[in-house]
C-alpha cells in the first residue's frame, strides 16, 4: 500500500487549515505545509495535536507574491520536503488552504492507489495558445513580484516593458527548447515518478519560468508535455475539465466561486474528491458539514475496517485480506 503526501499552500485562515488538515488525518496520508514568509503570527505547534494517523512537516518558507515565479518555488519546497522525507509515496497532491477534500481520506487514497496516472488539469486549447496566455514566458516580466495583481502604475510599467520586448522579438519560449506554453489549474494529484522527474528539472524551470506572470498555471503543464509523463495523464490535455485533476473549482459563478452554505447537498453529491474554495469566517456551516460526513464516515469505515481484521486473524490461517 502506497502512502500519499498532501502539499499545502496557505497563507491565512488557519483554523479553517486544521480543519484541511483533520479531513486528511489518514495513517496513508502525510502532510506537508507551505506557510507564506509574509506571515508572521504562524503557531506551527497547534497544528500537530489535532493530527491522530498523519505526519505533518513544514517546507522552506518563501514570500509568495501573486503571479509571481515564488509560487512555483513555494511548489518545489514542498515536493522537495516530502521528496527528501525517506518516505516513498506514490501520489503528492497539491492543495490550497482554502481547499476541502469531498470524500473521507482512506476513500481519496484508494481511489488513486487504483489509477496511477497523472491527474492535471488542461485548459482549452483557444485559451492556451492567446497570446496574452503566451506571453506570460515568452517575455520577461522584470516587475511581477512587486505588481502581484493587475492594478497600480507598476502593472503598466510592466506592461509598458511587455509591449517592448515583442517589439525586440524576445522569445524566451524558443530559447528554452519550448514551442508553446501548455496551461491549466495549479492544482494537482502526481504520482511519485513524476514528482521527481519535476524535481530533477528544476534548473530548467527556473532558467524558463523565472520572471514569468502567472506561471504556475504553466510550468508544469509544459513540462509534463516535453516528457514520456504526457501518455500518462488521466484525461486528454485538450479535454479542459477539471475531472482532470478532480477538483471542483467554479469559474462560472466567480473568480473562483467561494462555495455557499446552500451549496452542500451538491457538493456531496459531485463525483469530485476536493472543491475550492471555501471560506469559513464568511460561509461556515458548508465547512462544517464537510468536515462532519468526511471524519464521521472515515470513522465509521475504519470500524469497518479493524472488525474485518479481527475476524481475518480468528479465522482460517490461510486466509488473505481483500
Amino acid at each position: 500500500m502506497g502512502k500519499h503526501a498532501y502539499l499545502i499552500i496557505a497563507h491565512n485562515k488557519f483554523e479553517q487549515l486544521k480543519m484541511l488538515c483533520e479531513m486528511l488525518d489518514f495513517e496513508q496520508n502525510d502532510i506537508y505545509m507551505h506557510i507564506d514568509a509574509h506571515v508572521t503570527d504562524f503557531d506551527a505547534d497547534s497544528f500537530r495535536p489535532s493530527l491522530r494517523h498523519s505526519k505533518m512537516k513544514f517546507a522552506e518558507r518563501t514570500r509568495v507574491n501573486w503571479g509571481g515565479y515564488s509560487q512555483i518555488q513555494a511548489e518545489l519546497n514542498l515536493l522537495k520536503a516530502a521528496a527528501n522525507s525517506g518516505e516513498d509515496y506514490s501520489y503528492y497532491h497539491l492543495l490550497s488552504g482554502a481547499d476541502l477534500p469531498l470524500r473521507p481520506a482512506q476513500e481519496i487514497w484508494g481511489f488513486f492507489e487504483q489509477r496511477g496516472t497523472e491527474f492535471i488539469h488542461f485548459s482549452a486549447h483557444d485559451f492556451a495558445m492567446e497570446e496574452r496566455t503566451q506571453e506570460r514566458a515568452k517575455c520577461y516580466h522584470l516587475l511581477q513580484e512587486k505588481v502581484g495583481r493587475p492594478t497600480g502604475w507598476l502593472y503598466y510599467m510592466e506592461r509598458g516593458l511587455v509591449e517592448m520586448q515583442k517589439l525586440l522579438r524576445v522569445d524566451r519560449l524558443k530559447r528554452n527548447g519550448m514551442e508553446r506554453l501548455y496551461c491549466g489549474s495549479q492544482w494537482f494529484s502526481i504520482t511519485g515518478a513524476l514528482a521527481k522527474y519535476v524535481l530533477s528539472k528544476e534548473d530548467w524551470i527556473k532558467s524558463a519560468f523565472s520572471y514569468g506572470c502567472c506561471v504556475d498555471e504553466c510550468f508544469l503543464q509544459t513540462l509534463v508535455m516535453q516528457s514520456a509523463f504526457a501518455g500518462n495523464l488521466s484525461m486528454p490535455p485538450e479535454a479542459d475539465d477539471y475531472h482532470a485533476n478532480m477538483r471542483w473549482i467554479d469559474w462560472k459563478r466567480g473568480n473562483p466561486y467561494t462555495f455557499e452554505d446552500g451549496d452542500y447537498e451538491e457538493l456531496i453529491a459531485s463525483d469530485y474528491l476536493f472543491a475550492r474554495k471555501f471560506d469559513m469566517d464568511q460561509y461556515p456551516k458548508v465547512c462544517k458539514a464537510l468536515y462532519k460526513n468526511c471524519v464521521k464516515n472515515s470513522q465509521k469505515e475504519l470500524r469497518i475496517e479493524n472488525k474485518f481484521v479481527i475476524i481475518a486473524v480468528h479465522g482460517s490461517k490461510n486466509r488473505r485480506r481483500g
